[in-house]
């Protein structure tokens, strides 16, 4: 019979030897009973991580900062294509050789249109723009007698000149007058229209405009000067023109206002006369060329 093999221990042995390392559910860190009332160990509990979140203040700073970012940002590029453009603008108004006008007369309005045209936040009406720029020109010439006409006025103008206005028949001219010290630019009435609301009104020929309503608010002729103020006068048949005079009385002048409504007018051209002082003698005043 062979041999007993004396290195495989018995189940007795096992048991003993193993009790220490198998685990049991009544164990526990702090060596409380952790059985149940039923008898049963109570299940192992695991704890859960919380997750962390973004809070509500650091998205605000978050987004300001990128937003500030983003200003800088734009800032900066759009300095950088001002520079090149006003750089661009400078150059071609002083070095282009094609051109046949004194570039030296009109360089400035050129940079400064280029600048506009390109960082104006607001649309440009470049018409209008420059038919103020030329009126404007027109009139620090001094030449009171000069009058700049777009194709719409002009087209006005030769209606006026077949006999027939809307307005309150008035004949007037630039002028300037000095009063209580100071230099003002006025319309001097150089006549008044026979059968006309300013006739009728009282207005006379020789009174100085220096002062129109313009949207419920009186404006002085020296503020918005000769071609805001001629727009003024017009208007449609029916509305009201208010003015304000200077009428000369002695040395002095009397301040008078007058309102008068708009309506066609058939304007006089020329008038006649007897010379008071000599009877035998005719006076004939032209006022306006027209048909």
């Amino acid at each position: 019979m062979p041999e007993e093999n004396n290195n495989i221990p018995n189940n007795d042995e096992i048991d003993a030897s193993s009790d220490s390392n198998v685990l049991s559910f009544d164990d526990s860190k702090n060596g409380d009973n952790n059985n149940t009332d039923n008898g049963y160990p109570e299940e192992p509990t695991t704890t859960k991580k919380k997750r962390k979140g973004i809070s509500v203040k650091t998205l605000v700073v978050s987004i300001i900062a990128a937003i500030v970012a983003a200003v800088m940002l734009t800032y900066s590029i759009c300095a950088s294509i001002y520079k090149s453009m006003y750089a661009k603008a400078y150059v071609d108004a002083y070095t282009n050789a094609n051109q046949s006008i004194n570039t030296n007369s009109f360089s400035e309005i050129d940079i400064i249109a280029e600048i506009m045209n390109s960082f104006s936040y607001q649309k440009l009406d470049h018409d209008e723009m420059m038919n103020a720029a030329i009126n404007a020109y027109i009139e620090k010439s001094g030449d009171i007698y000069a009058t700049y006409y777009t194709q719409e006025e002009l087209q006005e103008s030769e209606t006026e000149n077949q006999g027939k206005m809307t307005g309150i028949g008035i004949n007037v001219i630039n002028d300037t007058v000095s009063y209580k010290g100071k230099t003002l630019l006025v319309l001097n009435i150089v006549n008044v229209i026979n059968n006309s609301p300013a006739l009728e009104v009282g207005i006379k020929a020789g009174d100085l405009i220096y002062e129109i309503e313009i949207d419920g608010k009186m404006q002085s002729i020296t503020d918005i000067n000769f071609t805001e103020a001629y727009a003024a006068m017009k208007g449609v048949a029916g509305s009201v023109a208010k003015i304000s005079v200077l009428r000369k009385t002695g040395n002095t002048f009397e301040e008078k206002t007058f309102e008068a409504k708009r309506r066609e007018v058939l304007t006089t051209s020329v008038y006649e006369r007897v010379y008071t002082k000599d009877t035998t003698i005719g006076v004939i005043r032209i006022s306006t060329f027209d048909d």
